[in-house]
């Protein structure tokens, strides 16, 4: 399976370059920067559209094959959109957008912290595995946001608290993000204090043990990442580099 993937990776790389430095690639690109322009130079938008659209069914339909047999069976639960379309997004996102390059690179980024993630699951159930610290200090920081209980860092200062205090620094050196942050922040948690009470984390966490399910912080965590990365980096790791198509010798020109 793995030398099938390796092969299918080469022949699609060659497949989709071949194609993006082809007439057709062109006519795509046109199509994607102004529709319009592309309309009126004699191009069929949603004939094009179409076609591209298939193609890519057509090389996810036969990655799905191979991910399904990688996984042995099949089951609705496997396509949950944090397990398929979000991670696709995320490496969308972070490789860069429109070339090859950023995608095969944004891929191998998400499969390795996919890794590490699945390793931060696991390690919060046994002392043994590693990152079991981390996850620690993960549940340890849930417990403070549900709770207002002690932090390792922050002692004696609830939620609320720390949100009105970055209001206040963002007050201070004249940021109006932070304030907004600040006031959104003690707002979400002086309502969800004041409706909620202390019955429903009783409700919640039976047993009182107040845990982080790490199913749903490693969602947390790629949601992050893809937000740092449209902040800081929108182009993504590998962008998109213009080029031009070679123009013909004057002898050719006849």
């Amino acid at each position: 399976l793995a030398i099938i993937g390796v092969v299918s990776l080469i022949m699609i790389w060659w497949l989709l370059e071949t194609l993006l430095k082809s007439p057709w690639g062109r006519i795509l690109r046109s199509i994607r920067e102004d529709e319009e322009v592309a309309q009126h130079h004699g191009h069929d938008v949603l004939t094009h559209k179409a076609a591209s659209l298939a193609l890519g069914a057509a090389i996810a339909a036969f990655a799905g094959a191979l991910w399904a047999w990688k996984l042995t069976g099949f089951q609705p639960s496997f396509m949950a959109p944090a397990k398929s379309t979000f991670l696709v997004w995320a490496a969308f996102i972070v490789g860069g957008a429109a070339n090859n390059k950023g995608m095969v690179v944004g891929a191998f980024i998400i499969v390795l912290m996919e890794f590490v993630f699945n390793v931060l699951v696991a390690g919060q159930g046994s002392s043994d595995l590693p990152l079991h610290e981390t996850a620690a200090k993960i549940d340890q920081l849930f417990e403070w946001l549900v709770t207002g209980s002690d932090l390792w860092f922050w002692p004696h200062v609830s939620p609320t608290e720390t949100f009105l205090l970055l209001a206040a620094l963002g007050l201070l050196i004249n940021k109006s993000a932070l304030v907004e942050m600040g006031i959104s922040g003690a707002a979400v948690f002086m309502a969800t204090y004041l409706l909620m009470g202390e019955r429903s984390i009783d409700e919640s966490f039976i047993g009182g043990s107040i845990l982080a399910n790490m199913a749903y912080v490693k969602v947390f965590l790629i949601g992050c990442l893809i937000l740092f990365s449209l902040k800081y980096n929108a182009k993504g790791i590998l962008p998109e580099v213009p080029v031009r198509p070679p123009r013909p010798m004057e002898g050719d020109e006849g």
